[in-house]
């Protein structure tokens, strides 16, 4: 498990068409999601899965679904540093079949402050807001993210 949480990055790259990726930086290894928005909300997922991580929650998890896999981000609180969480992101072979968690292939854990997680999201998604004012981009991703302009 990495626990060096300054070397940690996020980029949502929100692609037309019903499709995203995602670049995690973690210590200069890169894991890179592609996701798809056809079966739910990943970006609402994902935010939902962090607000209650910090409104108390011991743990919370949400997936960015692929086709016909994905992979689950598992968040967990830090029994002893409760201003940290953990987070085990694993692979899955089918995001329609729910697998028990011991059976998934894991990429990565690794260990950020809650404030710094809360950070790297927010000012993806302050991006992503910020692109959809131009007329062209919005109107190539309608729907895909869960924003009123």
């Amino acid at each position: 498990m990495y626990d060096d949480g300054d070397n940690i990055d996020f980029l949502y790259n929100l692609q037309p068409h019903g499709w995203s990726t995602c670049l995690l930086s973690v210590n200069d290894d890169i894991y890179t999601f592609a996701i798809t928005h056809i079966f739910s909300c990943p970006i609402a997922d994902m935010i939902e899965a962090i607000m209650l991580i910090n409104k108390g929650a011991v743990e919370s998890e949400f997936v960015f679904p692929g086709e016909p896999g994905g992979c689950r981000w598992w968040l967990r609180r830090n029994d002893k540093q409760h201003h940290k969480v953990i987070i085990t992101i694993s692979e899955i072979s089918d995001f329609f079949t729910k697998a028990e968690k011991e059976q998934e292939e894991v990429l990565v854990t690794f260990e950020i402050k809650k404030k710094q997680l809360s950070t790297l999201i927010y000012f993806q998604l302050s991006k992503i807001a910020a692109l959809l004012e131009d007329k062209s981009y919005r109107d190539k991703r309608v729907g895909e993210f869960p924003f009123v302009g």
